[in-house]
């Protein structure tokens, strides 16, 4: 059976389709498909009053923390959050109402099943709850 999974791509804090390998850091090269009037907190309603779970946020790039609180808030406990997101602001997400975080790449990097240290950091490791709400397989 196909599962939809519904996502709110979030760009300069507006829900953007953006065409794919478009986003970059120089502005006039990103190509849209359909940039929405509507706020995010608007489309997490529509996939809350039809049970869509498994939906996910995605902040593409900076200004999108309020846009993806929004969201969070109008379904808390259902949508996963990723963009941005690494082992230091995950509690943050989760208590902004993230069912499960989807931590970005990099953050990652040192990372296997079980919390090590990061790189290059004061090996510290990742808290047991970045790994009990960890998202990988969107």
């Amino acid at each position: 059976m196909t599962r939809f999974r519904p996502c709110i791509d979030l760009h300069a804090g507006q829900v953007k389709q953006i065409v794919g390998g478009t986003l970059s850091i120089v502005e006039k090269d990103l190509k849209t498909n359909y940039v929405s009037t509507l706020p995010a907190g608007q489309f997490a309603k529509l996939y809350r009053d039809n049970d869509a779970l498994g939906a996910h946020v995605i902040m593409l790039g900076p200004g999108n923390e309020n846009a993806a609180k929004e969201a969070l808030s109008a379904w808390p406990g259902h949508l996963q959050i990723g963009g941005g997101i690494n082992d230091e602001n995950a509690k943050e997400w989760i208590d902004a109402g993230a069912e499960k975080v989807g931590p970005s790449i990099s953050s990652l990097n040192s990372c296997t099943i079980c919390p090590r240290p990061r790189n290059g950091s004061d090996n510290k490791p990742y808290s047991s709850l970045f790994f009990s709400r960890l998202c990988i397989d969107w």
